[in-house]
């Protein structure tokens, strides 16, 4: 058996040649307004705006309510029910945080069919 040291891009590569890739440590999510969070907003036609009806469609639909909006990243937008939250907080992330991927925003937004979410997870919930 061969052993060979592997960095976290090769680890990456072999994992998704796999169907096992992993989230990497550090998970980026770009602040909304940061030049990075607009890029991801305008790489799916969405303004600030858009993200702030959809995410006010899903507080109704879901019965949350979001308390803090944490920001956005090739997954979808990412917040918490707690007011405040910041990473370093102590507890932070013993509730899980809240994650409205992609194509919940669009089908909240009417710009996919309904029920477009529910086969997207049903599927597995992949869009790499």
């Amino acid at each position: 058996m061969t052993v060979t040291a592997m960095n976290r891009k090769s680890r990456r590569r072999a994992a998704a040649r796999k169907g096992t890739a992993a989230k990497p440590m550090g998970y980026t999510v770009h602040l909304v307004e940061s030049p990075a969070g607009q890029a991801q907003l305008a790489k799916r036609g969405l303004t600030t705006r858009d993200l702030g009806k959809a995410i006010a469609r899903f507080q109704k639909a879901e019965k949350v309510r979001v308390g803090t909006l944490i920001g956005v990243n090739e997954d979808g937008f990412f917040g918490s029910t707690d007011e405040g939250w910041t990473p370093d907080k102590p507890g932070a992330f013993d509730e899980p945080l809240l994650n409205i991927p992609w194509v919940q925003i669009l089908e909240l937004l009417g710009r996919v069919p309904e029920n477009t979410t529910g086969e997207f997870l049903e599927s597995g919930g992949n869009i790499q």
